[in-house]
């Protein structure tokens, strides 16, 4: 998790910083939210399920803004953990994900719960 937080740092400040953003980098997102919530932060840069999930889902009036940033190199989307060396429920997994991303289950069930493509490589 450490590896995919650095990344989304480094795409911030590579992002953000030509456009003269002051940036800050905080050890727990729910510290963001805080400084967003009392208007210490103007916004927050973040992976969009966390901040859909654990934050404007909360109601607080604010929604995501400007361009989805997914970018390879700093964005792999979203995964689903399968204990090292469990190979059968892995094949299992990716035989699944294959059927229902060809039959259009995948979109429903990602259309009822979140607001932008989470696997956006297809």
């Amino acid at each position: 998790m450490q590896e995919q937080e650095q990344e989304q740092e480094q795409q911030g400040s590579d992002k953000m910083k030509p456009k003269d953003a002051s940036i800050n980098i905080y050890g727990k997102i729910t510290d963001a939210f805080l400084d967003l919530s009392s208007q210490c932060l103007d916004a927050v840069f973040l992976e969009s399920t966390v901040g859909e999930e654990d934050f404007l889902k909360t109601g607080k009036g604010y929604a995501f803004v400007g361009p989805i940033f997914n970018d390879p190199k700093y964005y792999q989307g979203c995964g689903i953990a399968v204990q090292k060396g469990n190979k059968d429920l892995l094949a299992k997994i990716n035989v699944a994900l294959k059927k229902i991303l060809k039959d259009g289950t995948y979109k429903k069930i990602q259309d009822k719960y979140f607001s932008n493509d989470i696997y956006p490589f297809k």
